[in-house]
């Protein structure tokens, strides 16, 4: 399976953020997502998964309308109801011993309230009733964020199960080392656009070109405090 998004661009207002003419993915596959804070990361979800209305043309191959999943970054879990509960509005009855496996190797204690949890527990329970949605085309918008080192490794094998069931799969992070272990390829967004793709064999010089402009903002960010210090002298 293929999608194909065509014509992408999206502003708001008189500022444009996204400018892309042509990008497909195809199933079997983890694609990375990375780019500066305000690059377009979460407009490109938003509009990818239908929540923001666009022009772009959305094309799957065969010509088959596949089932998207979105994971957003902000979670919502109503109050005063159990993990278990919680995990009800996503699986199907026969999805049940599953649901109980994942929710073991994730450490989750589903008999617990919800309100209860951490941060990182949260996570991972929106993260799990993400995946029992079972959708063949999955987005994934900062889905590392709050989780230790240990959940981010397992969360990274849930994922490559997702790849190894041959569905499409997009994940943005601002931790580089998480998508260098599971993705296929990296995407690097600039300037409203994918102008560049890394493969496993030049993932080096994706992290390079990060490290260099953290390094240049820090520089700036220091020249700017510098300023600060000498005009309070």
């Amino acid at each position: 399976m293929r999608v194909a998004i065509t014509n992408l661009h999206f502003s708001y207002e008189s500022h444009k953020v996204l400018a892309i003419d042509a990008l497909e993915f195809e199933s079997g596959k983890i694609y990375g997502i990375v780019g500066p804070n305000g690059s377009g990361k979460s407009t490109f979800f938003n509009c990818f998964s239908g929540q923001l209305k666009h022009n772009a043309a959305l094309t799957f191959s065969p010509e088959t309308h596949y089932p998207i999943g979105y994971f957003e970054t902000e979670n919502y879990f109503y109050p005063r109801i159990s993990a278990r509960e919680y995990l009800h509005f996503f699986h199907a009855k026969d999805q049940k011993e599953n649901a109980e496996s994942l929710a073991t190797l994730l450490e989750l204690p589903l008999k617990e309230l919800v309100d209860d949890f951490s941060s990182g527990m949260k996570k991972k329970l929106a993260l799990l009733g993400f995946l029992l949605l079972n959708k063949k085309v999955l987005l994934l918008d900062e889905p590392f964020n709050a989780l230790d080192v240990d959940a981010v490794n397992i969360v990274g094998d849930l994922l490559q199960n997702e790849k190894r069931a041959d569905k499409v799969v997009l994940v943005s992070s601002h931790i580089p080392a998480s998508l260098t272990a599971i993705c296929d390829e990296i995407l690097l967004l600039e300037n409203g656009q994918f102008n560049q793709r890394f493969t496993p064999e030049n993932f080096g010089e994706l992290t390079k070109h990060l490290h260099h402009r953290t390094a240049a903002i820090g520089q700036k960010a220091s020249e700017l405090m510098n300023e600060v210090s000498a005009g309070k002298a």
